[in-house]
């Protein structure tokens, strides 16, 4: 719904408890559970204030669905899936559901079916990843978001033996690459976002000396073997990457400070991939590319 006037109608339709979420948002940032349709007016409406001052589109209502994330990628030629990882996050930022932190590659024969079906009925071309809720009770698979961009799952893939630099030389040479099936059972973590989960569980609080220590252990050892300990240490670009992760930290160190979030948050913000006009002019040009859009 786009307005209060488009939801209206629906409140007595709906099965609470419901979720508002935005649509350009990630890592869970913004996200509300509404328990009534009394919440869930008053949410959307402090959502489309925001959304409004924002340039963004209002947020989307949804179903609670109790059961496990499951988080696909594929690459696609035309409408023909090239190659496709499908895993299971063993660890998340934030802790209760976000992006995945350390990954596992994993089958699912249901999910591969859905992501075939969209991938050829719109005729996909380029990377595409998607975000499932496998319901706890009957096991179906919800689709609950679509990001037309790789996804933490590019790293995954790789170490399970998808080459996806050589997929796309192949592609952009008019050529058509065999389909690529993954190893399964590989696991692989992203270690930014693995420094914002471990700082984010050692913000002051109660318990903070155990809850730390704990926090640490899990963080340095954590229990399922690794076949890609991070991300600034893979092939080319290590001094690179290495200097990109050291800047993220500063900076996302000082915004902590200043506006008084996080620090996990603040990490987790710049890795965001949603453009932020930076002056007027840019805030004008921005809304004037949506309203032609």
């Amino acid at each position: 719904p786009q307005t209060l006037a488009e939801l209206t109608p629906l409140l007595g339709k709906l099965r609470y408890p419901v979720v508002l979420k935005p649509p350009a948002g990630n890592n869970s940032i913004g996200r509300v559970f509404c328990d009534t349709s009394a919440d869930l007016v008053r949410e959307f409406q402090q959502h489309a204030i925001t959304s409004s001052s924002a340039l963004t589109e209002p947020p989307l209502v949804q179903e609670k669905i109790i059961g496990q994330p499951i988080y696909t990628l594929m690459l696609c030629d035309a409408g023909r899936k090239v190659a496709e990882v499908i895993y299971r996050p063993l660890r998340t930022f934030p802790d209760d559901g976000g992006t995945s932190v350390i990954r596992e590659s994993i089958g699912h024969p249901d999910i591969a079916d859905i992501t075939e079906t969209i991938a050829r009925e719109t005729s996909w071309t380029g990377f595409l990843g998607f975000d499932f809720l496998v319901d706890e009770m009957t096991q179906t698979p919800y689709l609950i978001d679509a990001n037309p961009r790789p996804n933490p799952a590019v790293q995954l893939g790789f170490c399970a033996g998808i080459n996806w630099a050589a997929l796309l030389v192949e592609m952009a040479q008019g050529q058509r690459p065999a389909r690529v099936m993954p190893r399964l059972g590989v696991r692989a973590r992203s270690a930014v976002l693995d420094w914002a989960w471990l700082l984010h569980g050692i913000k002051p609080g109660r318990n903070w000396s155990a809850k730390s220590r704990q926090r640490l252990r899990e963080f340095l050892s954590p229990p399922w073997s690794l076949e890609a300990r991070g991300d600034i240490s893979m092939g080319f670009g290590r001094r690179e990457c290495a200097t990109a992760t050291v800047i993220n930290g500063i900076l996302s160190s000082i915004r902590a400070a200043v506006t008084g979030k996080s620090l996990g948050e603040t990490m987790v913000e710049d890795l965001s991939y949603e453009v932020r006009p930076l002056n007027r002019r840019g805030l004008a040009t921005y809304a004037a590319d949506r309203k032609a859009a």
